[in-house]
């Protein structure tokens, strides 16, 4: 499986952008305090997976420049995957640009749930990467918690 470094970097894509997302997301749909999804029948796939790559080339960007960019643009972008699943007629595009609308002053709350999850894989990967099984619900369910968070503010509500 590992032959060479095409075969090795060829499955980290297929796991860090494909596979992963639609775990959390499939996470997201079945643990969420608030379930009313308008799409539950349906996972929308292409969606996700463009809006992930999107988030990781923005965030990438960010993060070779310089650290600090990377982790406010982190912050600020996260929330894109509960927001294409409770909004089915978003654009991956939109969903990366409403959720730089719905964190706006929120960034502490959001750096702090970074710091978390940061260390919850670091941890989660320690005993043979088995607790990666118990990270990604939990990372699901922390993002869309912080999204219904942000978007209980009344400025933010659209009619």
């Amino acid at each position: 499986m590992f032959n060479n470094w095409f075969s090795f970097i060829k499955i980290l894509v297929i796991l860090f952008l494909i596979l992963s997302p639609l775990w959390e997301a499939g996470n997201i749909l079945r643990f969420s305090a608030k379930g009313k999804f308008p799409c539950v029948n349906k996972l929308p796939i292409i969606k996700i997976i463009v809006a992930r790559l999107l988030f990781l080339i923005i965030i990438g960007f960010g993060y070779i420049t310089l650290v600090l960019p990377g982790i406010y643009l982190h912050c600020r972008l996260c929330l894109y995957l509960p927001i294409i699943l409770r909004t089915p007629s978003i654009s991956p595009w939109g969903s990366l640009c409403k959720s730089w609308i719905q964190t706006r002053s929120k960034f502490v709350k959001l750096y702090s749930l970074w710091i978390a999850l940061l260390i919850s894989k670091t941890l989660c990967l320690l005993p043979f990467g088995i607790g990666f099984i118990f990270e990604r619900p939990i990372c699901g369910i922390a993002k869309d918690l912080m999204f219904l968070s942000c978007s209980n503010r009344s400025r933010d509500r659209t009619n």
